[in-house]
């Protein structure tokens, strides 16, 4: 079009063929209305000149109208019936408008009879063959399409595609590589490429490709449905979320995107959000098990619960592979809270499409919300067997391993997977959230995420992962460059942004916070969270007014939004407005009686002013509208122990626990309290109850340990132990295990874990006494005198200065 769109040549035929030649590359290029005026040229050189009028017809077609464009086809070849085009789009319409495959192949095949070299035709009849799984009849063509451009790239492109439908995954990926190297922007090479390395178990590669394809076609629907299927093999639902937005619009009958995208939802725990994506990916199916599970969910909607659970059900039970209906069935009981129905729902799932990975992930979710992690575990295991690139499965699994105390276990999962695809930044990131919430070495995490972050250097959680390490370690200026490091990558990205804002506070730039927050409520203008932000640097900073001024203006945004509101209320009390916090505190009662920070918040507000009768009262009131609200039962009964009210707190915790036996949070907070009350014998009592249902909770496992050791009981070792295994790391739990360890006179163990647990947690001064007193018994008296002397001089800001006097004493 550069070189001869403007053009002109005095012969006639010659002028009209140019023109048809310019056309066609206008029309290449997605500009019709330049291409129209170039057919239009081509036709004034010479009437009814048929490539042309070819041209004219192809355009129509584009355009949905295939009767006008089969009228000028035929006009076309019935004047010059040796036109190739005319019968290679003859063969398309064909095939778009009628789905006549017989006839289209017929054209085609005129085409090839014409010119033998004709690609278009070539590649067209080998496409209906693989769509009709013909993948001998497909082999077939490709192999004559070879004998007359035996080099051409789209022979290769043919090959490839024949490769793949015969599942010779890695002799395609050659074909494509060698593709992609003589033409990198292709989108048609970039989406078998990125479906061959999702086939292949490379998620990461394929992700890049398929961005890389939306990038320069973004309306490949296809291309969206893959990635979504590569987001949500890897555990990333709300990424599969976002990609699929364009798919999900209203009028939306794309029933593959509308089911993944209640699969994310299901994946992120909110079946309530899952289940009208498939009704509508029911409704969009043109079958009548389709049509009956709309209606079903339809009568679901208007609240006719019991006639639209006994429909689904039934087309549960039909003889169909369909699992729409199930799935519609899992996220509704799911959501009320009717596990087993869930279950069967699940089950019926797996019994239909038993070869599916996705079904037995949906059954682990089920089984995990149940709480029956061997069943849960059993099932992410069988997903993984059917797909073992599925990391959502694998990272489900590490979680199973960390609440039945294995984090070792849970680890070797990440590690293997990081050893088969080094390239996995997802292993790499888990692997780093594992080992933070172990408290392992931050040298090792920071390494995870900053190869993780290499890896895929546009994915923001790596980045934030790593911005929230530096700042946790109080490495304000690490934290900041990681901040801003994620900010030129990804400058519109909101919660990136967000961890700049927070970097620049800690790291004492104030302003700079102030004026990021003012620049994310800008990105974002509907969300609260950036108001609340802000909020907070100007209460860290002293500006009150301006604080309230925007709280309030995030509550405009989001009326009730509970951390808005409880901000505001903790500065109303701060400013010493008790009739408007008591409003506020009123006023979320009001609007949101079901929930229990309103009465919690009055709460702290009267123990704040000291009026500890109008706390109790608060909570009474609470009490006496949410009678199970466990929030508001284990709060209460914690402000009556400190008001030493022992009989009140006693019979709420008699009453409570007999109202629901299942309650071990209760359970545990009365423990705690008997702990703190020097009433051994009772704490006892109710951690060893706890531990019967959750024998792997570390900090029950702990205290029950503290308890034994305190008392010279035998046993607190075992606990001890038992309660680093499952959450190994934490200083806490290995200050008890080195004590207990201590108590049996195992002193040189005992030294080995208390020096571990200083070195985690250096500013730690009980555990430099204990290590104190470990190293005296050890016979290191150096060790213990230099601790020692440290907390000496620390004066009074160590409270245990008389313990510090005996024990360099007795040295």
């Amino acid at each position: 079009t550069t070189s001869y769109g403007d053009v002109s040549l005095n012969d006639p035929k010659a002028a009209a063929s140019l023109k048809a030649s310019v056309a066609t590359a206008w029309f290449a290029q997605g500009n019709p209305a330049k291409a129209k005026t170039a057919i239009a040229a081509s036709l004034a050189a010479v009437p009814n000149y048929g490539p042309a009028v070819t041209l004219q017809a192809r355009d129509l077609a584009e355009l949905g109208k295939f009767n006008d464009a089969m009228a000028l086809i035929e006009s076309v070849l019935n004047a010059d019936p040796s036109l190739v085009e005319a019968w290679a789009l003859k063969g398309e319409v064909l095939l778009a408008s009628r789905q006549d495959t017989a006839g289209a192949e017929e054209s085609f095949r005129k085409a090839l009879a014409l010119d033998p070299a004709f690609i278009a035709a070539h590649l067209s009849i080998a496409a209906m063959k693989l769509g009709a799984l013909d993948l001998a009849g497909a082999k077939a063509q490709a192999e004559q399409l070879r004998k007359v451009l035996p080099k051409h790239p789209q022979t290769t492109y043919v090959d490839a595609q024949i490769a793949f439908a015969g599942k010779e995954f890695g002799k395609a990926r050659e074909m494509v590589q060698l593709l992609m190297r003589l033409a990198p922007n292709d989108v048609g090479i970039l989406q078998m490429a990125g479906a061959i390395e999702g086939q292949l178990g490379s998620l990461v590669q394929a992700e890049s490709f398929f961005n890389k394809a939306l990038s320069i076609k973004p309306e490949l629907a296809l291309v969206r449905r893959n990635l979504a299927r590569i987001y949500l093999r890897s555990g990333q639902s709300n990424r599969a979320l976002s990609v699929l937005k364009p798919l999900l619009g209203p009028r939306s009958t794309d029933s593959e995107a509308l089911s993944f995208a209640g699969q994310a939802h299901l994946a992120n725990g909110d079946a309530r959000e899952a289940e009208p994506f498939f009704r509508r990916a029911a409704a969009a199916r043109p079958d009548d098990q389709s049509l009956r599970t709309q209606l079903a969910l339809t009568k679901l909607s208007r609240g006719d619960v019991s006639s639209a659970l006994a429909e689904l059900q039934a087309l549960s039970a039909g003889n169909t592979t369909d699992i729409y209906a199930d799935q519609a069935l899992v996220s509704l009981h799911l959501r009320r809270g009717a596990l087993d129905q869930a279950l069967a729902a699940a089950q019926a799932m797996v019994g239909k499409q038993g070869s599916s990975p996705a079904v037995y992930e949906t059954l682990g979710l089920v089984q995990t919300t149940r709480k029956d992690l061997a069943a849960a575990r059993a099932a992410y295991e069988q997903a993984l067997k059917l797909d073992p690139a599925l990391f959502s499965s694998t990272a489900a699994l590490a979680t199973i391993d960390m609440a039945e105390g294995k984090p070792q276990q849970a680890r070797q999962r990440f590690e293997a997977v990081i050893k088969a695809a080094p390239n996995n930044p997802y292993a790499k990131q888990a692997l780093a959230a594992l080992l933070t919430r172990t408290a392992g070495p931050p040298e090792e995490i920071k390494a995870l995420l900053l190869e993780a972050i290499k890896v895929a250097p546009t994915e923001a959680s790596p980045r934030l992962q790593l911005i929230d390490l530096t700042l946790k370690r109080r490495q304000y200026k690490e934290a900041l460059a990681a901040a801003q490091d994620a900010a030129a990558a990804l400058p519109t990205d909101t919660r990136v942004l967000e961890a700049v804002g927070r970097a620049q506070m800690e790291a004492g730039n104030a302003e700079q916070s102030i004026n990021t927050f003012r620049a994310l409520i800008g990105l974002d203008p509907k969300s609260p969270l950036p108001y609340l932000r802000l909020a907070d640097v100007y209460m860290a900073t002293g500006r009150v007014s301006d604080a309230e001024v925007i709280l309030k203006r995030s509550l405009d945004v989001q009326p009730g939004f509970a951390p808005t509101q409880a901000a505001l209320l903790q500065l109303l009390v701060k400013a010493n407005r008790p009739q408007e916090a008591i409003a506020l505190a009123r006023s979320i009662q009001a609007t949101r009686p079901g929930e229990s920070s309103g009465y919690v918040l009055e709460a702290a507000f009267h123990l704040k002013l000291k009026a500890p009768d109008l706390a109790v009262a608060a909570y009474q009131r609470g009490l006496a509208k949410n009678p199970t609200n466990p929030e508001l039962g284990v709060g209460y009964y914690r402000l009556l122990r400190d008001l030493d009210r022992r009989a009140d707190s006693d019979r709420l915790a008699s009453a409570w626990l007999k109202a629901h036996p299942d309650d071990t949070n209760f359970e545990y907070q009365v423990a705690v309290t008997h702990l703190s009350m020097n009433e051994p014998e009772l704490a006892e009592t109710r951690f060893k109850s706890v531990l019967e249902r959750f024998p792997n909770h570390p900090l029950v496992l702990n205290n029950l340990a503290m308890l034994l050791v305190a008392q010279g009981k035998p046993g607190g070792l075992a606990y001890a132990q038992k309660a680093v295994d499952a959450l190994p790391g934490r200083p806490a739990l290995m200050d008890t295990l080195a004590m207990a360890l201590l108590v049996e006179n195992k002193v040189s163990e005992a030294l080995v874990v208390q020096k571990r647990a200083v070195e985690l947690a250096p500013s730690d001064d009980g555990l430099r006494l204990n290590l104190a007193r470990i190293a005296s018994k050890s016979g290191d008296k150096a060790l213990a005198r230099s601790e020692l002397e440290r907390l000496r001089s620390m004066g009074a800001r160590f409270g245990m200065q008389a313990e510090v006097t005996k024990l360099l004493a007795a040295l």
